[in-house]
């Protein structure tokens, strides 16, 4: 099994790295990630911790890697996506998710390459391409677990400093959750993932929330 993703793209191939983990299957997986810098990664310690289940975890840096990164930051290649996937000759299923134009790319070469289209019922490239719906699609999960309406929040982005509404921000939704994106310049403000009864929430691409109280509702100090 080959999966490859293009930033938020790994959020709805998540579940199925899971799956295997938890599963105890044998059977070879990898993962190739392309993100902008380190601290773009989506749930690193989960993936790290899949990787030494036996999961192999192929990451490249498009803007800025590690010191001791054993290759420097650029956009992935063909030559370099070649080296990184499983070979056509194993007859994989792939998995692919990102914005429209990665996955159309990925899905060119890994045909270049000898995998056949999603036609062919023996080998399968399956696209996931991330459409987007406005931020009020996620103030059902939001309201689960806040106090306040947060699609009514204004945020700043820590990509661009552009302040706005979350209502405004751009949601990518799959079964395995949902990746808030700045409409300014398509950075990643804010990721839910429900599972299992559970639900995590991270901010990571927010340096500030404005919340409006109603009124009378004054803090006392």
């Amino acid at each position: 099994m080959q999966l490859v993703a293009g930033g938020s793209g790994v959020v709805p191939l998540l579940a199925m790295a899971r799956a295997h983990t938890d599963a105890g299957d044998a059977t070879p997986f990898r993962l190739l990630y392309s993100v902008r810098t380190p601290a773009d990664v989506f749930f690193r310690a989960e993936l790290e911790q899949a990787r030494s289940d036996g999961f192999r975890l192929d990451l490249v840096y498009t803007r800025e890697a590690p010191d001791d990164w054993p290759r420097e930051p650029g956009r992935l290649t063909h030559s370099a996506f070649e080296q990184l996937v499983v070979s056509a000759a194993e007859e994989p299923d792939v998995f692919v998710g990102g914005p429209t134009a990665f996955v159309e790319a990925v899905a060119q070469w890994l045909v270049e390459l000898g995998h056949r289209p999603g036609r062919d019922p023996y080998r399968t490239i399956r696209r996931h391409v991330m459409t987007h719906v406005d931020g009020n699609a996620v103030a059902g999960a939001f309201a689960d677990l806040l106090a306040f309406d947060v699609t009514a929040a204004r945020a700043r982005c820590a990509g661009c400093g552009a302040v706005a509404a979350l209502a405004t921000a751009m949601v990518y939704r799959s079964a395995a959750g949902s990746v808030v994106r700045c409409a300014g310049c398509d950075a990643t403000l804010v990721t839910v993932v429900e599972a299992e009864g559970r639900t995590w929430l991270g901010f990571s691409g927010i340096t500030a929330i404005e919340v409006r109280r109603p009124p009378g509702d004054d803090v006392v100090g």
